[in-house]
């Protein structure tokens, strides 16, 4: 009689769970998505604007497998797996653009030694936690951590301000305060607004992702504003997408050992 009366409770129960389920990855793929793809932006903008659109798509592919592996190895089901993108994307973009220099503007081949750099950081991870020496991290003094993370912040600000200004570089952007000149006050106005409109959201309304509201927002907003102001400039988009791209890379072995084997790329690598 009890297992009759208990069973279906449960079966009423398991499509409550599933729900939860679903709505709580639905809220961590809608955080984690626009990271991800404005992680992948920033790596691979360190090979030149035309790399960006891979960039996104690497971003999504990241954000897709990086969520099914850490699924499949969690030991906890009270923790939710976010991306840690922002410092793992700055020092990939990084070390991305010194492999650049390396190979003397070679974009292509530096794009072949990325995937070795990011297997070679995970080995050294890997090394760490199999010697213990990962526990010296619990020596950290908490101001070195925040202050790293503080210069992370400061370096994607850097990075990210000629964008909003329309410029290129952070150069051409102080010449233009110099000469009291904006390239581009439409696209200043509609990044300080979407910023504006990020961080009160983040204030009203904590429980909507305010990434997610930005990325939606802001494109809905300049996909308007080219169809009723054709006029108004706001800045390139970030070009066609093809998902079959990803499929039609060159070869990794070959090319990569040979960009490997170089002094200075290895170095950085190592």
């Amino acid at each position: 009689m009890h297992n009759k009366t208990s069973t279906p409770g449960v079966t009423r129960l398991l499509p409550l769970s599933w729900l939860r389920e679903a709505g709580a990855g639905l809220i961590v793929a809608c955080v984690s998505l626009p990271a991800c793809i404005s992680a992948g932006v920033l790596v691979y903008s360190a090979l030149g604007s035309q790399f960006v659109p891979a960039g996104a798509l690497a971003g999504l592919f990241c954000a897709v497998v990086g969520g099914m592996v850490a699924a499949l190895v969690r030991r906890s089901s009270f923790i939710v797996t976010i991306p840690t993108t922002a410092p793992m994307a700055l020092v990939q973009a990084s070390s991305t653009a010194a492999v650049v220099v390396a190979l003397q503007g070679d974009a292509n081949l530096a794009l072949l030694v990325l995937p070795i750099l990011v297997l070679m950081a995970g080995a050294w991870e890997i090394v760490f936690a199999v010697t213990g020496l990962s526990r010296v991290v619990k020596f950290a003094p908490y101001p070195v951590i925040a202050g790293f993370v503080t210069g992370i912040g400061l370096l994607i600000i850097i990075n990210q301000v000629p964008v909003i200004f329309d410029e290129r570089s952070l150069s051409a952007l102080v010449q233009d305060l110099v000469s009291l000149r904006l390239v581009n006050p439409a696209s200043l106005a509609y990044g300080a607004f979407l910023i504006a409109v990020m961080i009160w959201l983040g204030r009203a309304v904590p429980r909507i992702p305010n990434l997610l509201a930005g990325l939606v927002i802001g494109s809905a907003l300049f996909h308007a504003a080219r169809v009723l102001l054709p006029g108004l400039e706001l800045g390139p988009v970030i070009g066609k997408i093809s998902i079959h791209s990803i499929w039609s890379w060159p070869p990794v072995e070959p090319e990569a050992v040979r960009a490997v084997s170089s002094f200075g790329v290895l170095r950085i690598v190592l």
